[in-house]
Parts: structure tokens; sequence; C-alpha cells
């Protein structure tokens, strides 16, 4: 999760370079927090803004600062599995926003290929948002931990050992 004034930094393995990432102008993430994570193999900013919705925004073009464009945005939801966890707890309240507080929140994981986000809620619950039509799929994963961290991974074609002797070619 990044904060207000830190700034993202990019390396370019090529070249052997830092750069800075630089935030979309829209202004909500300038104090907000928020975090990345790439969708549609772009790099994306997802940030809750103002406990109601989430943003996403996406950079269209590599480094490129105007390529940044508000491409989802999503709703309000409490998947059942925190719903049930709120009924079991009489005496406890959970906050039903979007954003849940205390450091705690909604994640967007990965775009899955038939166009759904995959989200994580509060590392307890995972969703797919269909964006069209909109609606919310909780996922159901038989023997599923209570707290889990959700991580996307992308196959590459590349070992680090092909990697490395390209870099001495």
């Amino acid at each position: 999760i990044l904060r207000v004034n830190v700034r993202g930094l990019s390396f370019d393995l090529a070249e052997e370079k830092f750069g800075e990432i630089e935030r979309p102008s829209c202004g909500s993430l300038d104090n907000r927090y928020y975090h990345l994570v790439v969708l549609r193999g772009c790099l994306s900013a997802v940030h809750c803004l103002d406990y109601e919705r989430l943003d996403i925004w996406i950079m269209k073009e590599y480094a490129v600062k105007v390529s940044w464009s508000l491409d989802f945005v999503i709703g309000t939801y409490l998947p059942r599995r925190l719903q049930e966890k709120s009924s079991r707890q009489d005496s406890e309240v959970l906050d039903t926003s979007l954003c849940l507080g205390s450091g705690r929140s909604i994640k967007a994981v990965c775009n899955l290929k038939n166009g759904e986000i995959l989200l994580e809620y509060e590392r307890e619950a995972l969703v797919c948002e269909i964006l069209r039509p909109r609606i919310f799929k909780d996922l159901l994963i038989l023997g599923q931990p209570n707290h889990f961290r959700t991580i996307a991974h992308a196959q590459s074609l590349f070992t680090v050992q092909d990697i490395l002797q390209y870099k001495y070619i």
C-alpha cells in the first residue's frame, strides 16, 4: 500500500537504471491509500474512495503519465463469508463499507481471462466481479483457511538462468 508523498520507483533491467512512476493526475491518489497491481498486462493503481467504492486506474502506456485512465469503478459489496462472520459475532460490529478500515481493505488481485476481476476482502474472502452484467460471485474453496493472502503469478517462458545468460551475450 502506498501512502501520501511516497513515490513509485521502477527499475529498467536493460538499462540498469531506477526511475519514478508518475501517479495519475486525478488527484484522488494524492491523499489516500492505494495499491499497485497488474491488470490487463498494465500497471494499475487500486484506490478506495471515501469508503464507498473502489477506483482502478490503468496506465495504458508505461511511464507516460497522461496514459493513466479510470477503467473500473467497483461499488460496495460484502461477501457471504464476511456476512456470516458478522452474524456469528453478535457483540462485534463488522464495518460493511468497501474499505474496511484499520489498514484492512479490499485488494484487486488480478484480472481473469474472461474479463472478471479477482478481489480479496480482508484476507478472508475471494470474490470475482463480473463487469457485464455488474454482479459479484463469491468463491468458496474447500479447505480454505480463515485468513490468507492472495498473490497473482504470471508464468514466464524464461528461467532466471536464461535471463542471466542473455545479459552476457
